[in-house]
């Protein structure tokens, strides 16, 4: 048995703004394609994946892709191998702002501190 390093969430979300968590999964290593793109099995169609910008996310953005060149020229967009219908995959940058955010601020705390 290994210890969970991530979790991976499914979120039911409705065109006019609903959302539902509905399943949560301790893991520390999934196969992308079927729980992201074969929902279409069960009668849910995925159309995109969102992820916060850790580097495993952004890791497995580009291995649907090959590289981060080939996923930028494909403007970030698959076929869904279940039902070939384009699939995007979107970045959700207010971690990584928040991060950078955080990284100056204890910088500047770090040099006021120095000058007291």
């Amino acid at each position: 048995m290994e210890l969970a390093t991530h979790i991976l969430q499914f979120t039911f979300v409705g065109i006019e703004g609903f959302e539902w968590p509905f399943a949560y999964f301790p893991t520390s290593e999934v196969d992308p394609v079927p729980p992201v793109l074969g929902f279409s099995e069960y009668g849910f169609n995925t159309y995109a994946s969102i992820c916060v910008g850790a580097q495993c996310n952004r890791s497995f953005i580009v291995s649907h892709f090959g590289s981060i060149e080939a996923a930028i020229q494909g403007d970030f967009t698959v076929s869904n191998p279940c039902t070939g219908e384009p699939h995007v995959f979107i970045m959700d940058p207010s971690v990584s702002v928040g991060t950078v955010l955080n990284i100056f601020k204890i910088n500047i705390i770090h040099q006021l501190s120095q000058h007291l």
